[in-house]
């Protein structure tokens, strides 16, 4: 379940949306290109949130067509949201069928055909029969290495210095898009026909009792491990066992944590300030990758399985007046105005402060406290 995903220190994000493909995921709220360098600071973005399960919810969409442009946010689901989006996992038994079938046909094909193809094919009849691949045929006849596409070419150059920009009202304008419509609904008709076609074989072949009764023992199980299972695991206990070690920068990513974890959900603003404190401010940018996503991990596991004593340990983390205020100031940076912040939010804002002993928040903190122009008035 989803406890699991978290203790494995693994994040994973789906999405459901009638206008945004799977590339959507890497297209920052501001931009609406999707260039090299923006995909490379999504994902670094996306590496600030807590492990565990999540849904990217687009709020907003501005723009038309290649200008569109995305305002996201990262909502905190369970497995069984999920599963709503299914019809049960009843149609899986086949699998198993082909499974247990695809393994006897490998262990035969390994005892009694390998070693007289083996011995048969050579690298150059290898290297042949990889060129007459249908896939790699198709391409390779209409590309330049086939002297018969010479002329087309030539004529392709000729157009393109010759072409020129026509009226909408030209009928051959029209007739093309008439065409190209009735092309793509063909097409579209002719996928839903052929898949409808293979699922009905597929479940014919492989969906019948007898079927079913082969692929058994190897139809996909799991065991669902209960919360105390979760918490026996070495990981869970080692986390949970050195709570009250650390100092800033742990007591700074388990508020966040904590505070990720009252709201639900996480907007893709304040994801982008967590990210930029926990990647550009020091102490946090010396730390390498694979120390921040360790302290990460091991700060998820406290907050998810013992939140009450992540907080009430925070004081042995943050051992100086300074360091107090400027880890509460942080965690107060991240989701902004307090106006705007959950109830459940600045409930838990207020109460690192207390533990803490501070006073409680009362006026917003919009600059980053870590920030070079910043560290001395945060630490006063």
């Amino acid at each position: 379940d989803e406890q699991e995903i978290r203790i494995r220190g693994q994040r994973i994000i789906y999405m459901v949306h009638p206008e945004v493909g799977h590339l959507g995921i890497f297209v920052s709220s501001k931009i609406a290109k999707k260039e090299h360098t923006e995909v490379a600071s999504t994902m670094k973005t996306i590496e600030a949130l807590a492990p565990g399960l999540y849904e990217m919810k687009v709020d907003a969409v501005e723009g038309h067509g290649q200008d569109k442009r995305y305002l996201v946010s990262f909502v905190e689901r369970k497995l069984d949201d999920i599963r709503a989006l299914d019809d049960g996992r009843d149609d899986e038994a086949a699998f198993g069928a082909v499974a247990r079938a695809s393994e006897l046909q490998a262990e035969m094909y390994d005892m009694f055909c390998r070693p007289f193809v083996k011995a048969m094919v050579n690298r150059h009849h290898a290297g042949m029969l990889r060129a007459l691949h249908p896939l790699r045929m198709q391409r390779s006849l209409m590309s330049s290495h086939n002297p018969f596409m010479a002329p087309i070419s030539a004529l392709a150059e000729t157009i393109a210095a010759g072409r020129h920009a026509v009226d909408e009202s030209n009928g051959y304008v029209q007739a093309e898009r008439v065409v190209a419509d009735l092309v793509e609904q063909s097409l579209d008709m002719f996928r839903d026909v052929r898949d409808a076609g293979y699922e009905g074989l597929f479940y014919g072949l492989w969906g019948g009792p007898m079927a079913k009764a082969f692929g058994a023992p190897r139809a996909a199980r799991r065991s669902l491990k209960s919360q105390d299972e979760l918490r026996g695991l070495p990981e869970v206990q080692s986390a949970l066992m050195y709570m009250e070690r650390g100092g800033f920068v742990e007591a700074v990513i388990r508020m966040l944590i904590l505070l990720a974890d009252s709201r639900g959900n996480v907007r893709r603003d304040r994801l982008e300030r967590a990210s930029r404190v926990l990647t550009q401010d020091e102490p946090f940018r010396s730390l390498s990758m694979e120390n921040r996503a360790r302290i990460i991990h091991e700060q998820t596991l406290v907050a998810t399985f013992d939140p009450e004593g992540a907080v009430q340990s925070l004081p042995k983390l943050l051992r100086t007046k300074a360091e107090r205020q400027r880890a509460a100031a942080v965690a107060q940076y991240i989701p902004g105005r307090i106006e705007e912040m959950a109830p459940n939010t600045l409930a838990a804002l207020q109460a690192f402060r207390e533990v803490l002993g501070l006073p409680p928040a009362t006026e917003d903190v919009l600059e980053d406290p870590l920030s070079v122009g910043s560290v001395g008035t945060a630490a006063e």
